[in-house]
């Protein structure tokens, strides 16, 4: 009965860890696919920012286009990243307590050897997990930085528009997306609710 106990709760332990490891590899991808998208803006942003610099008169108005598009695009992606450090902070917080909870049961000199090795295991899985949480942070958190340090450029963002027609096209355009984003939004909300 005992044995049997036992079983149960490793089997348990291991369904419960991977579900857990699905749950971090899914984040992991997803900070992966936002890190990567941070680079693009940042890049789109560059590129857009030059172009803009040697445009001329005849396509203003797609040049407009183009710049709000990359910039707003470039806001998004900062603010994603934003919150897939504070995720991946989350994560890393979780694993190192899960980590120092298998660190305290192996110092149990009353475990059987089968579930010491199986703590060692664990505990060699959530090292490396951890591990690689911190270097994604470092890098996630790098590239957020690399985006901040443009704040000057964000203050002086609208500077570069010349004269009242250009302003007013601007404000247009981002009026028309807010709209666009907000009946999106609203979609979106109404299809979870279906689903629910």
């Amino acid at each position: 009965m005992q044995e049997r106990k036992k079983d149960f709760k490793m089997i348990k332990m291991e369904r419960m860890n991977k579900m857990q490891q699905n749950v971090l590899r899914r984040k992991i991808e997803e900070a992966s696919s936002v890190n990567k998208r941070l680079k693009d803006a940042l890049e789109l942003q560059k590129v857009c920012s030059e172009k803009r610099a040697t445009a001329n008169l005849a396509n203003r108005q797609q040049r407009l286009k183009n710049w709000l598009e990359s910039e707003l695009e470039l806001v998004s992606v900062k603010h994603q990243a934003k919150q897939s450090l504070e995720s991946l902070r989350e994560d890393r917080k979780f694993i190192g307590n899960k980590l120092t909870k298998v660190e305290q049961q192996l110092q149990h000199n009353d475990l059987s050897e089968e579930f010491r090795t199986e703590l060692l295991n664990k505990q060699k899985d959530l090292s490396t997990d951890l591990q690689l949480r911190t270097a994604q942070i470092n890098e996630l958190q790098q590239k957020v930085l690399e985006g901040d340090g443009e704040s000057l450029l964000e203050r002086k963002r609208f500077e570069g528009l010349q004269g009242m027609s250009e302003t007013k096209a601007a404000l247009t355009m981002l009026f028309n997306t807010a709209v666009q984003h907000k009946a999106q939004c609203a979609s979106s909300q109404q299809e979870l609710q279906e689903l629910q």
